[in-house]
């Protein structure tokens, strides 16, 4: 797997693998290719494969007590294990 981090000053997004459209200013789409895309500014995924939405959410759980860590970042040490 590999991250790729994007700061973008637009909203579409086309997913790199297969060329289809992930995002735009008025919808999010799903690509086969893309494990997942977070936007860090809402917090939230614009899509996540069910795979790794059990992964985020057990580390939401983790979260819930320990505030000095941010789900979304122990998340991703967790897929580089």
């Amino acid at each position: 797997m590999q991250i790729v981090e994007l700061t973008l000053n637009h909203l579409n997004l086309y997913c790199p693998v297969t060329g289809q459209m992930v995002c735009s200013e008025e919808d999010a789409f799903e690509s086969p290719a893309l494990a997942f895309a977070f936007i860090p500014e809402s917090g939230e995924f614009n899509s996540i494969q069910e795979k790794y939405q059990s992964i985020y959410e057990q580390c939401q759980e983790i979260c819930e007590d320990d505030f000095e860590h941010d789900p979304f970042d122990l998340f991703l040490e967790k897929l580089k294990d």
